[in-house]
């Protein structure tokens, strides 16, 4: 029988046209199975499962937003705002010069009217407070799973060593890994990536 060869989350990323940061908020919320981790706590994905299970997830958005963009839609509008419009019609002459500049304001208003609503889809379209925390907790798992692991993988050569010094810049190193593998998990531009590892 063959053996499912597992991948990265960052090659899970890359098939699935996501950044990589997407994929461990995923696998901490428990939305995509981790298949395994390696001794320093990286996920690793079977394609065909999480490929499967992402599109489930995408599906449950998608169809959450097409509701909560119908629960915009059937909002009434604010008193305040029919206020508004009547307040610029009430107590102005109906000469022609005036009709127009009456029409030009109620335009304006109207415009900025549509304008803020716009701005209210658009920012509907963001990650929601609940879906941040989501994220936050996603990456919190990320960061103890990394903690817990290394112990186990420094003990070995920290046992083997007795210079201070020598103890001292192994741990400032395996410290450093640790702290590149969060920014990629983070999806820290590469180059960012590089310019830190050159200051190790």
């Amino acid at each position: 029988m063959t053996t499912t060869e597992l991948i990265t989350g960052s090659e899970l990323a890359r098939r699935l046209g996501v950044n990589q940061a997407r994929i461990s908020m995923a696998a901490g919320r428990g939305q995509l199975t981790v298949a395994s981790r390696t001794a320093a706590g990286q996920p690793r994905f079977d394609p065909a499962v999480a490929i499967s299970e992402w599109k489930a997830v995408e599906d449950h958005n998608n169809r959450q937003g097409r509701r909560e963009q119908g629960n915009r839609s059937s909002i009434p509008p604010r008193p305040e705002t029919v206020e508004a419009n009547a307040a610029l019609v009430d107590g102005v002459d109906d000469t022609p010069h005036i009709k127009l500049t009456k029409a030009k304001a109620i335009r304006e208003s109207l415009e900025a009217q549509l304008a803020k609503l716009r701005l209210e889809e658009a920012r509907g379209k963001l990650v929601g407070v609940e879906q941040v925390k989501q994220d936050a907790a996603g990456l919190g798992s990320f960061l103890i799973g990394a903690l817990l692991a290394l112990p186990l993988r420094v003990s070995a050569e920290l046992a083997a060593m007795s210079d201070a010094h020598e103890i001292d810049l192994y741990l400032q190193r395996e410290i450093n890994e640790m702290i590149l593998a969060i920014r990629r998990q983070c999806d820290v531009p590469e180059d960012e990536i590089a310019g830190a590892d050159k200051k190790k």
